[in-house]
């Protein structure tokens, strides 16, 4: 039962051409979205980040491997972190990371100010995908954890996903100049916008339901895994 979005989109408007794959998207929204706390993976002392209300977000890409496996990530998560110190952060930049297994882990938490885009980070969330795109494409557990993530952060936060301008790769964003998140994470934002649509659309019919049938509901699940 998916009702219609701001704008009229439907979330499975687009399943004639892809039907096999928005099945499996839809069957997998309906579970708790898994998101890997900060505590699995970080070994140093959390700064006191500022607070924030989201209200547009930001793709972008490591520029490292892409483990999938739990240990390889969290590896990769402290070498992130060390580099982005190194530069003179006081932690890991970004809010999100999602690994090639489609693991979403927790980088400073999604409500609080990021080291991400210059000048450019207030109500800017940063999710960032584990690996380079410049000549391959994200793995699938990757577009999908992102597309999921993205829609319940729009949910959540009432973010205009109508609006382009709510999901953008690095180099879109003002001043920036660099080739994040890579050509095929570019070549894919305007169907990934599509698809976050939908499953924000999917995830208001969610929350209706329980409402309606005065259950409890939650899109996401907190995991320290």
């Amino acid at each position: 039962r998916a009702a219609a979005s701001g704008g009229g989109f439907h979330p499975l408007a687009y399943a004639t051409t892809e039907p096999l794959r928005i099945f499996r998207e839809v069957q997998e929204s309906l579970r708790p979205l898994p998101i890997t706390s900060r505590s699995a993976w970080n070994r140093r002392e959390t700064p006191r980040f500022r607070r924030m209300t989201p209200v547009r977000l930001t793709v972008h890409h490591t520029d490292t491997d892409t483990p999938v496996g739990r240990n390889q990530s969290f590896a990769t998560m402290r070498q992130i972190q060390s580099g982005h110190i190194g530069r003179g952060f006081d932690d890991v930049g970004y809010n999100y990371i999602i690994d090639g297994a489609g693991r979403v882990i927790e980088g400073r938490g999604g409500a609080v100010v990021g080291s991400h885009v210059e000048d450019a980070n207030t109500g800017n969330v940063g999710i960032s995908l584990m690996g380079n795109f410049m000549t391959r494409t994200p793995a699938a557990a990757q577009q999908l954890s992102l597309v999921r993530l993205a829609g319940y952060m729009a949910y959540t936060y009432r973010v205009d996903e109508d609006d382009d301008g709510f999901l953008l790769g690095h180099q879109q964003n003002p001043g920036a100049s660099t080739d994040c998140p890579g050509r095929r994470v570019m070549d894919m934002l305007p169907a990934l916008r599509e698809r976050v649509r939908a499953q924000t659309a999917l995830l208001a019919a969610q929350a209706a339901d329980a409402r309606r049938e005065r259950r409890r509901w939650t899109p996401v699940l907190a995991v320290a895994q």
